[in-house]
């Protein structure tokens, strides 16, 4: 018998042991690349928006599409019969081209002559075509270019033009604009593939931190997802981000390996450091701020955070005694990221621009702390996979992350509401002898009521939302086995100083406002406006069933509410069936409200803006869809297999759905589309087309924008844009990703198992 035939069979154990290790490595790399492949899949889809977009752009002047690149020189848009739609320059007009630099640009501009002679196409003072032209005889001026800077400025130079009756100084009638960029393209393709690898470090790390697969391959696709639009359409911050997240998060990796230690068992993700999270969260939601006010509210809002910055009261600047009927809550919250514009300024910015941008980052802010909320909720009655996809449904399936790009009220009113009604829900498990742990703590109840109190100062008509909470808690307190009268109205009276500290600073804000008016004191603002007018069933209708505002088309998960609801109420104890019915309460109060009002539609926004107040209260049923804890005996129950897989294939094909109709919503300014249609004010004829004709419906018209090409529809404005040096829009958002990543490594640093159900 040869020597290996003879030895003793522990010999051959650790050769065993390795191969087995081997096998087990070689199994981890395969799984962790079939698993980055969808984040592979997304960067493949924003690389064919890339080519379609990035480096040309066909515009008619005169058009919603012109007005980012008119910097001087140019007259009101103008229509003919024989011309269509065009605008007259002055002798001597300037375009900018924003964010198509630097590097090789083609510009075409064709019109008619004016006076004739000679006219001359430039960029940055390079002249790219030059020619002389008969009067009104049509041109064509085309030329190529290298630009020094990002934003090179084009100036059109003609004769001066003064046909009789002219009081104008006119120059040439310009009818369209072409701007091919090759380098552009190349640039964009460049960042997307960086977009895409920081996607793939994101999923490495969470794997290696949480071992949650399937939430690590969700968060990596995020970044090309939410980012890789902006970078298609050539945004200088997103093109910062594509260089800076993949080195942080290597570093962050790196670090991660070097702290050693195995992967600890359970694997549970959860948020152990509350405010670290919370930051991370904060930074990466705020590189994809809007940068201006995209609505009549929001910029009167807006006013209203300069007055209390500049003034020390709620007065619209640069007015001291000019006010609004807006509530004071939403500019209130905004006042820090005034300041933060207010900084920008002393480093160069224009006062107006930065200020604007950085309050822009207001609701992104909201947004995150939302989820957080969400989640604490979610996890009442789910695991922490499932209430991790309850909030990213919530962000990325839902209208939420369109709004939280506005400075519309309504988020920090779904917000607060969510949070009134999470902080009075019982803590107990509700058991017959522990009725008297019912009823939530005093400190409980102090914070839900100066939470519901605060929604009043955001806005007066979220008050719909009091009565069912108020009724709650007055229910819980009863249900105490001896409250004692004097505990009962001492508990009812912390819970009530919110809501009356709220009605005696709305009646003093009234009174500043309105006073010497009779009924100053009791006055809305809208008393002009039509009021409750709409019938209930057209209005409800609209916001359940039109294609330009149903919510089920804008958040097609919530079709699954229902279930979601009878689950909540069957299986989650006496939490889930107190929850339940103020759930429900609270939806029946925001949709019979709203749907009577005038404007039931909520004016011009992304979706049933009037509704957004509720979404996070609809959206937190969906966790009893997945496996749910039981409240009454503190076990987990799972439902049957086969429901559940239906309910969980459901949610996850209309989450996609949602996000494929969201992502692209939130990339585009809404009011461009309506602009578009040629609407100004709610009411205005043709609004209907937008409401009630599918091919109108702002979910394919603006989808379209977004995939033609419409720049206009996307830009938004950058630091240098805003007066400030354009190193700041590397240093900021480079800063922006720095922290978020550093937040991400600081909350899960010290051992595998840090992260823990809570």
């Amino acid at each position: 018998m040869s020597p290996s035939e003879t030895a003793h069979p522990a010999q051959s154990r650790p050769i065993q042991t390795r191969q087995d290790a081997f096998h087990d490595r070689l199994d981890t790399r395969r799984a962790a690349i079939m698993l980055s492949l969808p984040i592979l899949f997304v960067s493949l889809l924003m690389g064919i928006l890339v080519w379609r977009v990035s480096a040309d752009e066909q515009l008619r002047v005169g058009t919603e599409a012109d007005r980012i690149y008119l910097a001087d020189g140019f007259y009101d848009p103008e229509h003919s019969a024989e011309h269509g739609i065009y605008r007259w320059t002055q002798p001597l007009a300037q375009l900018v081209l924003p964010n198509w630099g630097p590097g090789r640009i083609h510009v075409k501009v064709q019109g008619v002559a004016g006076a004739g002679g000679e006219i001359a196409l430039k960029m940055e003072g390079m002249t790219l075509a030059q020619e002389s032209v008969p009067p009104g005889q049509e041109w064509t001026l085309e030329g190529w270019g290298s630009a020094l800077t990002g934003s090179p400025p084009v100036t059109l130079e003609s004769q001066q033009y003064s046909p009789p009756g002219e009081g104008r100084s006119l120059g040439l009638l310009v009818e369209s604009l072409e701007i091919y960029a090759p380098d552009a393209r190349l640039r964009a393709w460049l960042t997307l593939a960086l977009l895409g690898l920081a996607g793939v470090l994101l999923f490495i790390y969470l794997r290696l931190c949480t071992g949650r697969a399937l939430f690590s391959v969700l968060a990596g696709a995020c970044v090309p997802l939410l980012y890789g639009p902006l970078a298609t359409y050539r945004d200088p911050w997103i093109a910062a981000v594509g260089w800076i997240a993949p080195v942080a998060l290597g570093v962050a990796l790196l670090l991660q390996w070097r702290s050693g230690g195995k992967e600890r068992e359970g694997r549970s993700l959860s948020l152990p450091r509350t405010a670290l999270v919370v930051v991370a969260l904060c930074a990466a939601l705020m590189l994809l701020y809007l940068g201006y006010m995209n609505a009549f509210d929001a910029d009167r809002m807006y006013q209203v955070s300069a007055g209390i910055a500049e003034y020390g009261r709620p007065t619209r600047y640069p007015g001291f005694s000019t006010w609004t009927k807006y509530g004071f809550g939403q500019p209130l919250i905004a006042v820090p990221f005034f300041w933060l514009g207010q900084a920008g300024v002393w480093l160069g910015g224009e006062f107006d621009g930065i200020t604007r941008l950085t309050v822009s980052f207001t609701n992104l802010v909201v947004t995150a702390l939302t989820l957080l909320v969400l989640y604490r909720a979610a996890r009442r009655f789910a695991s922490v996979g499932t209430s991790l996809a309850v909030a990213a449904t919530y962000l990325l399936a839902t209208p939420a992350l369109n709004y939280g790009r506005t400075f519309f009220s309504e988020p920090a009113g779904g917000l607060l509401l969510l949070t009134s009604i999470l902080l009075i829900l019982p803590e107990s498990k509700g058991e017959p002898n522990q009725q008297s742990a019912l009823a939530p703590g005093r400190r409980r109840l102090l914070l839900a009521g100066l939470c519901l109190g605060a929604m009043l100062l955001f806005k007066p008509a979220f008050a719909i939302y009091w009565p069912a909470v108020g009724l709650a808690v007055l229910w819980l307190c009863l249900r105490k086995s001896r409250p004692g009268v004097t505990r009962l109205i001492g508990n009812i009276a912390l819970f009530g100083v919110g809501p009356l500290a709220a009605l005696l600073v709305q009646g003093a804000y009234n009174y500043i406002r309105y006073a010497p008016l009779a009924d100053a004191l009791f006055r809305t603002g809208y008393e002009k406006e039509e009021g409750f007018s709409t019938p209930l069933l057209e209005g409800l209708g609209g916001l359940l069933f039109s294609p330009g505002k149903s919510v089920f088309l804008y958040a097609p998960v919530l079709v699954l509410v229902p279930v979601a609801l009878w689950l909540m109420f069957r299986r989650g104890g006496t939490v889930g069936r107190l929850a339940t019915w103020l759930i429900v309460a609270e939806v029946v109060a925001g949709f019979g409200f709203n749907a009577m009002w005038w404007a039931w539609t909520g004016n011009f926004a992304w979706g049933p803006r009037l509704i957004v107040p509720v979404l996070p209260l609809m959206v937190w049923t969906l966790a009893l869809l997945g496996g749910q804890t039981s409240i009454d005996t503190g076990s987990w129950e799972k439902q049957a297999r086969s429901g559940r897989q239906i309910a969980v294939a459901a949610w996850v094909v209309l989450g996609v759905l949602g996000a494929a109709v969201n992502i692209a919503g939130t990339m585009v300014d809404f009011q461009v589309y309506f602009r578009n249609y040629g609407l100004l004010l709610a009411g205005d004829p043709g609004e209907g087309v937008t409401l009630y004709d599918p091919a109108n419906s702002p979910l394919l018209v603006e989808a379209r924008y977004l995939w033609d090409g419409l720049t206009a529809a996307v830009y938004r404005p950058s630091l240098a844009s805003v007066g400030m040096p354009a190193v700041w829009d590397v240093l900021v958002p480079g800063g922006l990703v720095v922290v978020a990543v550093a937040c991400l490594w600081a909350s899960t640093r010290r051992e595998r198992g840090v992260i823990r159900d809570t």
